[in-house]
């Protein structure tokens, strides 16, 4: 068996929703195997308004998923990993990397040796776990057909070879396949090899979902798409964050060590050269100076696996440790403290340097903050400059201080920037309208 179903968590659901949509959805698997972080948060609310439309939803996810003890209204699939072929992967490359590293000419160096023998094995267990990988996604379609799956929704491809393998299996076998585009390209990684392989990627789904009409004009720029195949479906507000917390602003700061009297600017998420935190950084030397007890909160881990970028930002925030109106959480923050970050934050301040959406702007809406973005991307599309925040342009220190600093200096202003967003949040940005939205596009595929 290749699936550990999870232990139900039941949830009522309204019983007039259930009624609706027995005998008229198709049964949806969403496939998202990243296990934590943003994407894992945007499909988990992605599955909850799905099933509260009516729709019979299967989520497939990986076994470390995150969010695994929330009350849900769909069901959950972990992929299966099999302990003892794990096991013998690693003894392979073990002892793989023993013969390489031994078998070394006696002129080479240890240290060269050792870095050969431990290169090869690294390709070696690679190439091992891809096959693995392959394997259990060939009994994921046999699963889906049984169980009669009739659409797969791709949130996230966790092996290249393997993941496509998968869906030219699932087209080939009849299942409607769709694609959220959650970035045309990866950021700061425009290469050849991403353009060749997502290229075949976007060639597969009869749908793919992008979040903006800006990710629409990219991807039909980049790529020889069939303008008929994308579906511009806005990105929801991240509320499973905010559901279990009725936080205040006092408790928040006090369990995150910031005294009363600040004015909190928050900087959230995971740390990439793309998000422009130096040009924060720099115009909040000049928010201090105009606003009395400013402080600037950064909380998200540096992207580790990025040499270039990591080195980047560890030389940026290193001025910066133990200083007073700085405080930097190089981590991931969990779910369960998200909540603290926004609670405790006058503003949201996104000085990203391109984007194709962003979930933590909609994590400020659905905490009811007010933001500052700038005009990059999707995010002036969902930003209503002068009603929820302000668009400034990228890369512009100067611009991102006078907007935060208006900001900050009429708390009145603040207020009513968050309260309008907290209503976007609940009406046009909400999970309930964002999954009847994707039901029709699912029951559309489906009659053609």
């Amino acid at each position: 068996m290749m699936f550990r179903t999870a232990q139900p968590v039941t949830l009522t659901r309204n019983e007039s929703v259930r009624s609706a949509g027995n005998g008229k959805c198709p049964k949806v698997a969403v496939y998202d195997p990243s296990g934590s972080g943003g994407i894992t948060h945007y499909t988990f609310e992605l599955a909850e308004g799905l099933a509260r439309n009516g729709c019979r939803v299967t989520l497939i996810t990986s076994e470390d998923y995150e969010l695994a003890g929330l009350r849900r209204s769909f069901d959950l699939w972990f992929l299966f990993k099999k302990s003892w072929l794990k096991s013998g992967i690693s003894r392979i490359v073990g002892l793989w990397n023993g013969r390489v590293v031994s078998g070394a000419p006696s002129s080479v160096p240890e240290v060269f040796r050792a870095t050969s023998g431990q290169r090869q094995a690294g390709w070696m267990k690679r190439e091992l776990n891809s096959l693995r990988f392959t394997c259990v996604l060939f009994k994921t379609v046999l699963l889906l057909a049984l169980n009669g799956t009739s659409v797969v929704h791709f949130q996230w491809l966790k092996d290249r070879r393997a993941d496509l393998r998968f869906m030219q299996l699932l087209r080939l076998l009849g299942f409607k396949i769709v694609y959220t585009v959650h970035d045309v390209l990866p950021h700061d990684d425009y290469t050849v090899d991403n353009q060749t392989f997502y290229e075949r990627v976007y060639r597969y789904p009869h749908k793919l979902i992008v979040h903006c009409e800006s990710n629409r004009k990219e991807l039909l720029e980049l790529f020889a798409v069939d303008p008929e195949k994308i579906c511009v479906i806005p990105h929801g507000c991240q509320s499973v964050c905010f559901d279990t917390s009725s936080t205040t602003t006092t408790a928040a700061r006090r369990r995150l060590g910031i005294p009363d009297d600040r004015r909190v600017i928050l900087f959230f998420g995971l740390i990439k050269r793309y998000k422009g935190l130096e040009y924060l950084l720099e115009a909040f030397q000049t928010i201090e100076t105009r606003c009395e007890n400013a402080l600037l909160l950064i909380a998200g881990k540096i992207a580790p696996w990025d040499g270039d970028s990591h080195d980047h930002h560890m030389a940026l925030l290193a001025p910066y440790a133990g200083c007073r109106s700085i405080h930097i959480r190089d981590e991931y923050i969990p779910r369960d403290q998200a909540a603290d970050y926004f609670a405790a934050a006058d503003l949201v301040v996104l000085p990203y340097t391109k984007a194709s959406q962003s979930g933590v702007l909609l994590l400020a809406y659905a905490a009811g903050k007010a933001v500052v973005v700038t005009d990059t991307g999707g995010l002036p599309e969902v930003v209503q400059h002068g009603r929820t925040g302000f668009i400034v342009p990228p890369k512009d220190a100067g611009a991102i201080a006078e907007a935060s600093i208006r900001i900050l200096n009429d708390p009145d202003l603040g207020r009513r920037f968050g309260a309008q967003a907290r209503l976007l949040a609940a009406t046009v940005y909400s999970w309930q309208a964002i999954g009847a939205t994707t039901l029709e596009l699912y029951q559309s595929l489906m009659l053609a």
